[in-house]
């Protein structure tokens, strides 16, 4: 898939921005109805940072839309939302790493599963092949400008 190729190129976007903004709703509704009533969500995380992260990565994705429909240059917002997904895909795995070593060093039972389904994992492993190409392009234009 070429860069180039806009309108695969805005469906993919489109659908990334779509899948983060739904993650982000739900997982500040599960919050909110933690808090408020004691029970959140069972399916999805009660994470009002997370939920606000992934509502910013989607609004930058959704912001990368527009200017790929017009030919104008998006490449930063690109940038910018997969560095954001992959940081925060990072961050969670991180998470999930470190509890399990705390599991292990307390003898306790580690549900692994419930930290492993965290949605912002699996959305920063579906915008990887967008990180790359994105990425790829900032460094040939970057080589590009340099010589």
């Amino acid at each position: 898939m070429e860069i180039k190729n806009g309108k695969l190129l805005t469906i993919y976007i489109s659908i990334l921005s779509l899948l983060y903004a739904a993650t982000g709703i739900l997982e500040i509704i599960s919050a909110l109805l933690n808090l408020i009533i004691g029970i959140g969500l069972s399916w999805i995380p009660p994470d009002l940072f997370g939920g606000f992260s992934a509502l910013v990565i989607s609004a930058i994705f959704f912001k990368a839309i527009f200017p790929w429909r017009r030919r104008k240059k998006a490449n930063p917002y690109l940038l910018g939302a997969t560095l954001m997904s992959m940081i925060f895909g990072t961050l969670y795995i991180l998470i999930f790493i470190a509890t399990g070593i705390d599991a292990y060093i307390v003898n306790e039972e580690w549900k692994w599963i419930t930290d492993l389904m965290r949605p912002e994992i699996w959305l920063a492993a579906a915008s990887t092949p967008l990180t790359y190409m994105a990425w790829i392009k900032m460094l040939k234009e970057f080589k590009g400008k340099a010589n």
